[in-house]
């Protein structure tokens, strides 16, 4: 039996396409329609490109080449600026620019270190505007030596550029011709578009899908179709979010459009994010749960291949990434001798692991292991709620080839540790709430769970937000096995004080905590200091006017202070430094990812190759306008938090937003701690929880076993 409707979605989708010719809306039009609308809204937010320069050039060894580009208004800075990492052999890359329109002069720094380079040509593009080319000796000679260059020869072959020094620059004066005013304005040409589209293929997607629900209505009556209610709910969504993503998403949009922006954003991003929610939405679940059982000679299966993307990596950047918190805990373990700066109890797991394997490299294979684990014990219960193998096949090689992941795994922090233990903290929710709580009836549950609650509190320092909070709310909502979560609460209780207490007593372990710099989001009376810092004042004898301006300007430090959490596009100003990895350039050494130590640990990579293309793919991740999402935690939350939603929606059980309590928990200490850069690793429970998730909730077929 089909589920009743309060009306009937196909009789309103008749009228709606009545003016049409109903024979030009047919399941092929429609399929192309809805594709020639994504594809160009996706040209055109995403992959269009204002100007770009594309240089020709050969060098005697690997460094990094950077653009900077300066306007009548704004000189060089880091902000104007496009870089990449090039190998030896490499001749040619590609920057992309704003619009010519505004843009003054260029200056190239062609490496970081003394270098000698050939420049072939230069060709500067812009749809509109004539082509700037250098590519004969005397169009080369415009480029003129600005900084630590020490020869500067213009040939037949080219330009041959010797540098000394870390910041060799050369400068470039344009004037941009404009060639065809029509092609300057293709964005106002491609948006015009968008927005005819708009109708017919809302008009056209809308009366398939009534179609679609009445031949599966018919032909399987024991799957239930979801009601015409996810109309409304697509339609919240795309609103909200559209409106929401104005502000977050990273696109840089050209500067003539601005005046177009919002109808550009509205339509390039609702109408995807309102066909996304309907799709899924819309699709048929199974009435009566059936029981899959899978064997865990199976699903271990779904690990492997982590294992085999995450050992290249580790090959290549041989023997694991150690920054200065990585070096001292091995320290600690080799030594015998514990401080709590750093979780002592994470540093113990070294000296165990050493025990096994004296060689830091042990420890990034333990992380390798438990996190594949992990990850498959995750998909495992994707696959028992009808998830089909492809889907989860496809996780999961998200999860091995993301560069973020394979970087993380191999470098030796507490905060990989503590992003599994989130992992398996929310998988335990889940298995909660797709077994309303009887997954909790079995002593060795609540026991795992136990011992995750102690392990989230004793890898990092503010691991307690997330130990604490997720079985209290846990509590709140499954009153019916408040024993089991009891029990679980007071063993996590116990290891952790047992752990913390008599066995750091023990162990004679210096608890010299750090001192997290927490700071109130709304003070009475706030003035900035010199570094645009609020600083809490006495209460002068103001007017509400000045309360009112200096609280929100408090409010909009610790905003921005959070803003890798809930912005894409990084901000800009005294909040822009993120730190992602250990991994970075040096002009006399190259390519490092262990900081100088005493303890004799240096790079040694077995895969230099791929060690090489792994470091230039990590700088156009972190540098491309279009990458961003990569390193940002806010992009992998939004997306975890739309597939909970759609989840809750679909199968009408508001449990599934439960999913994200331990995420929630652990952010909320962030938003008070006060930092000078954002720091990506903090969040990494965030990013393999969404890869791991995200998708296959979107595909189960059924809530509950």
């Amino acid at each position: 039996m089909r589920r009743k409707t309060i009306f009937d979605f196909s009789k309103i989708a008749q009228k709606k396409v009545r003016y049409f010719n109903t024979e030009f809306i047919t399941k092929e039009s429609s399929v192309i329609a809805i594709l020639l609308f994504t594809s160009i809204s996706l040209l055109f937010l995403f992959f269009y490109k204002p100007a770009s320069i594309h240089v020709e050039f050969s060098a005697e060894s690997g460094s990094v080449f950077q653009v900077y580009w300066a306007t009548a208004e704004q000189g060089y800075s880091e902000k104007q600026s496009s870089r990449i990492y090039y190998r030896v052999g490499k001749t040619q890359c590609t920057f992309t620019l704003p619009d010519l329109k505004k843009i003054t002069s260029l200056r190239i720094d062609p490496a970081r270190k003394a270098s000698e380079m050939v420049f072939k040509s230069i060709v500067i593009k812009q749809l509109g505007y004539l082509a700037i080319r250098l590519e004969t000796p005397a169009s080369l000679k415009a480029i003129k030596p600005l900084y630590e260059i020490r020869e500067y020869d213009v040939h037949p072959n080219g330009l041959t550029v010797i540098t000394f020094g870390s910041d060799p620059q050369l400068e470039l004066h344009i004037r941009p011709v404009l060639e065809n005013r029509l092609l300057s304005y293709s964005g106002y040409i491609i948006g015009s578009i968008i927005t005819c589209l708009v109708s017919i293929i809302l008009a056209s997607f809308v009366y398939r899908f009534s179609q679609i629900q009445k031949k599966v209505g018919a032909r399987y009556p024991t799957i239930t179709l979801p009601s015409n209610r996810v109309i409304t709910a697509s339609t919240l969504i795309a609103t909200i979010g559209s409106a929401f993503l104005i502000v977050i998403i990273p696109i840089e949009l050209h500067a003539s459009l601005k005046s177009y922006s919002l109808i550009l954003y509205l339509i390039g991003i609702g109408t995807p994010l309102f066909l996304f929610s309907y799709w899924f939405l819309s699709r048929p679940t199974y009435q009566n749960p059936v029981k899959i059982d899978i064997k865990p000679k199976v699903w271990l299966w779904y690990a492997a291949p982590c294992y085999l993307a995450w050992t290249v990596y580790l090959l290549a950047y041989w023997p694991c990434s150690m920054s200065p918190d990585s070096l001292s805990q091995w320290n600690d373990a080799l030594t015998g001798h514990f401080k709590d700066w750093h979780p002592a109890f994470h540093s113990m797991n070294f000296w165990l692991i050493a025990k096994i394997w004296n060689s830091p490299t042990a420890v990034a294979c333990t992380q390798i292991l438990v996190l594949g684990l992990t990850t498959a014990w995750g998909l495992s219960i994707m696959l028992k709620l009808g998830v089909s193998k492809v889907i989860i096949l496809i996780s999961c090689a998200l999860l091995a080839l993301s560069p973020v992941n394979g970087l993380m795994i191999i470098t030796l922090w507490k905060d990989v540790a503590y992003s599994i233990a989130v992992l398996a903290l929310t998988l335990i929710v889940l298995q909660i709430v797709i077994s309303d709580g009887q997954w909790l009836s079995k002593r060795r549950s609540w026991i795992f769970m136990g011992i995750i609650v102690a392990l989230t509190a004793i890898y990092r320092h503010n691991g307690l937000s997330a130990a604490l909070g997720t079985p209290i709310v846990l509590l709140v909502i499954y009153r019916k096995f408040w024993k089991q979560l009891v029990l679980a609460f007071l063993l996590g209780s116990i290891i952790y004080v047992g752990i913390r207490g008599p066995l750091y007593t023990v162990l004679d372990i210096q608890r010299n905590l750090p001192k997290p710099y927490f700071k109130p989001k709304v003070a009475k009376y706030v003035k900035p200091k010199a570094d645009d810092s609020p600083k809490i004042q006495s209460a002068p004898s103001d007017t509400r006017q000045t309360f009112i301006k200096e609280t929100f300007q408090i409010i909009q430090y610790y905003t921005d202070l959070s803003s890798t959490l809930w912005r894409i596009k990084p901000l800009e100003g005294r909040f822009r430094r993120t730190e992602y990895v250990n991994l970075w350039w040096e002009a006399e050494d190259g390519i490092r990812y262990i900081n100088s130590n005493k303890l004799g640990i240096k790079e040694a990579s077995l895969l230099p190759n791929i060690r090489d293309y792994g470091f230039e793919q990590y700088l156009r991740t972190i540098s491309a306008p279009s990458k961003y999402f990569f390193w940002r935690p806010a992009f992998y939350l939004y997306v975890f938090g739309i597939s909970v939603i759609i989840a809750s929606i679909r199968f009408g059980q508001w449990k599934f937003l439960l999913l994200p309590v331990p995420i929630i928990f652990h952010l909320l200490p962030f938003f008070l701690i006060s930092t000078s850069k954002a720091i990506f690793r903090y969040h990494y429970s965030i990013v393999i929880i969404s890869m791991i998730l995200s998708i296959p909730l979107l595909f189960i077929k059924q809530s509950a076993k």
